[in-house]
């Protein structure tokens, strides 16, 4: 689906990564981890193409549309709430508009050209675009009288929620989100994370809620030392299976059956791995942006690949290879 070869950035003489060549596969949710600094947002940036390595190349399977969740809150301003999110199909809102504007100077000699395009339309579903991007505004918290409204006239949690029902609109094949809980409800979330759980195409997320990397990942990307590394379910289950395979490092193999003392551990933490962290690093402090409890901390210490490990999305645990 999306293919990293060799890809490698610098500032200055800082090396934030060094010749990384991995893949995100159709069905997979990847929840991006790593410490401050270490180049998260960075990565969503140049695999989305909105910033360049410094060499690499970054491959998306040809015909397959990526969406991302934009930034800047104030980029629609001058659009309508509605039509903003139907922009988040850029094929078919160009479309859309082309058709208007042949429609609008009808003419005999472009009723041809409008055949054409209303085809294309069509078979991008696009008659049911509006009633879609209604339904994903509703579903978000946008109540249906603002669905018209200029964006310019919406506050800034509500310009999120719009944004967000634009990444998600028409079924990209690649989403990639940026904190997309930020300014988000308990109710909200919730319902993001079922959408995202029972989403069939391919999911890059970058999160600090460590809930919500839970709900929805079947895979965590490491970025540690200037590569990135997948490992095979949530986030819990990367945290335990790290400090587990640490653990054993540490005590070496004569004593792997043995209780290593493990106070602190939460309910379920196998033995000997510590107390999940209680605190998001960088500043950001306990339920600052979800309301559920604790969030993700940037991990400090270099994770180690975990032995035969595999969580399926929902499932019981099974213990296989992760993915590289």
């Amino acid at each position: 689906m999306l293919t990293v070869s060799n890809l490698s950035v610098q500032f200055g003489k800082r090396v934030l990564f060094d010749e990384v060549n991995t893949k995100f596969q159709t069905g997979n949710c990847y929840g991006i981890i790593g410490a401050n600094g270490a180049g998260k947002s960075t990565f969503l940036k140049i695999i989305s193409g909105k910033q360049e390595a410094t060499s690499g190349q970054v491959h998306i399977e040809p015909g397959k549309r990526m969406s991302v969740l934009e930034q800047n809150h104030n980029a629609y301003d001058e659009y309508p709430v509605l039509e903003a999110v139907v922009m988040g199909n850029k094929e078919l809102y160009t479309i859309k508009k082309e058709i208007d504007a042949l429609y609008a100077d009808y003419t005999d000699e472009n009723a041809e050209k409008i055949g054409e395009l209303q085809v294309k339309f069509e078979e991008m579903d696009g008659w049911n675009a509006d009633a879609e991007a209604a339904a994903l505004l509703s579903n978000l918290g946008i109540s249906e009288d603002l669905h018209y409204s200029q964006m310019s006239d919406l506050d800034g949690k509500q310009k999120v929620r719009v944004l967000l029902a634009q990444a998600l609109f028409g079924n990209p094949d690649i989403l990639i989100m940026d904190e997309p809980t930020n300014d988000l409800d308990f109710e909200t979330i919730g319902w993001l994370e079922n959408f995202l759980a029972n989403y069939d195409n391919c999911v890059i997320v970058v999160s600090h809620d460590r809930h919500f990397l839970d709900a929805v990942c079947t895979h965590i990307s490491d970025i540690d030392f200037g590569k990135i590394t997948h490992y095979s379910g949530n986030y819990t289950f990367w945290y335990e299976s790290s400090q587990l395979a640490q653990w054993r490092e540490q005590v070496g193999p004569g004593v792997l059956g043995q209780e290593p003392g493990g106070r602190g551990r939460h309910p379920g933490q196998p033995q000997g791995a510590r107390a999940l962290p209680q605190e998001v690093g960088g500043g950001h402090t306990q339920g600052q942006h979800c309301p559920r409890g604790p969030l993700l901390q940037d991990h400090d210490d270099e994770a180690q690949q975990p032995d035969q490990l595999q969580q399926c999305r929902h499932s019981t645990q099974s213990w296989q290879s992760g993915e590289r």
